[in-house]
């Protein structure tokens, strides 16, 4: 039988040539470098037949963690990639292998293809995962994703963190995932580290020893996933703990909808206060105006009137009826003298106004 390489080199189509894909995905705070070591793993495995993605997203923040709709975003572009990657070839294998919020994503992202468009994983590896323990596993499972090897750090304190704080996400990569039937196709195995110890020191030094130790078996071969369980017997203490931790999710949102209310609440003081500091300084420029006005009669009726009608304008502006209809009335009365007395001969001493100011009457000195 040729080898690939001969079979190129005679011209001949490797039609028989397996064709393995690997990608890659890294979570926040980092920029995978992870990725580059687990690349250089396989290929000094000398399995010429994988191809690696590593798929980079950019830093990704714990502030952007909290936002659902920034994990969305991020999972849609990755959902694109996805697609274009696995559409491209004709791939007999593809495998992932995902760390943190990249295990929320690919999980997402694989969930929200159509059925029709959904890719085949052979492998699908996740550590550290942020995903909730009751993820949903029987859409994808065994159709479109053969095989889950959730690896859990019975350490990982960043995961505590998602669990109580982050809206839609738990700590699957910390207690595994229920509602599962474990076995060869589906295993949640635990370890005693932290939430990066896969593939660094405590030290924070990088390391290799456990994707070498635990990931080249899966991804080179379709090597039977072993069991692994290192976690001590619970004390009475830390079960409670873990129950604490299992139900916290209507804690979590029930401190969610505290803060949306108190921020809401705050929201409402602001603009009443406003409002009120608003009134207040169109009532004291209206005081203003009529005090014009008042002082304006006896040398200007046409200045007062002019007052009389911007206090009343003001008074208008805040809805308060009363005080606008005395300053209204309060212009017509100074316009009407000033108009009456401009086609009298004797000046208007006074004037009156009917209930709904429709008409006026006046007098003058000659009675």
């Amino acid at each position: 039988m040729q080898t690939e390489k001969s079979q190129v080199a005679s011209g001949e189509s490797p039609t028989n040539v397996s064709r393995h894909l690997v990608i890659t995905v890294h979570g926040i705070r980092t920029f995978g470098q992870w990725q580059d070591r687990l690349a250089t793993l396989i290929e000094k495995e000398g399995v010429a037949k994988i191809e690696m993605r590593k798929y980079h997203y950019g830093y990704f923040s714990a502030i952007a963690f909290l936002v659902p709709i920034l994990r969305w975003l991020a999972t849609r572009k990755l959902r694109k990639a996805l697609l274009a990657e696995c559409a491209g070839k004709n791939w007999q294998r593809i495998d992932i292998v995902s760390h943190s919020f990249g295990t929320h994503m690919v999980a997402w992202a694989l969930r929200s293809i159509k059925p029709e468009s959904r890719p085949t994983i052979h492998t699908l590896i996740l550590a550290g995962s942020v995903l909730k323990p009751t993820f949903p596993w029987g859409e994808l499972m065994p159709k479109y994703v053969n095989r889950v090897v959730n690896e859990c750090g019975i350490g990982d304190r960043v995961l505590i963190f998602s669990q109580l704080m982050v809206l839609l996400t738990g700590m699957a990569g910390r207690v595994g995932f229920n509602a599962t039937m474990e076995g060869k196709q589906f295993r949640n195995r635990y370890f005693n580290l932290g939430h990066s110890g896969y593939f660094l020191a405590q030290d924070g030094t990088p390391q290799d020893e456990f994707m070498q130790t635990y990931w080249l078996p899966i991804l080179t071969a379709n090597a039977p996933v072993p069991h692994i369980d290192e976690r001590k017997p619970l004390t009475m203490l830390r079960g409670a703990f873990q129950v604490l931790l299992k139900h916290s999710e209507p804690i979590k949102l029930g401190v969610y909808a505290l803060i949306a209310f108190v921020f809401i609440s705050w929201l409402y003081t602001q603009k009443h206060n406003a409002l009120v500091a608003r009134d207040l300084a169109n009532r004291r420029l209206a005081s203003a105006n009529w005090q014009v006005a008042q002082d304006s009669r006896d040398s200007s009726s046409i200045k007062s009137t002019h007052y009389f009608l911007r206090s009343a304008e003001i008074l208008s502006s805040i809805g308060d009826k009363s005080d606008c209809r005395d300053a209204v009335l309060a212009a017509q009365y100074e316009s009407a003298l000033l108009n009456h007395s401009w086609v009298q001969e004797s000046p208007v001493l006074g004037c009156a106004f009917s209930p709904d100011g429709s008409r006026i009457v006046s007098w003058n000195s000659d009675g």
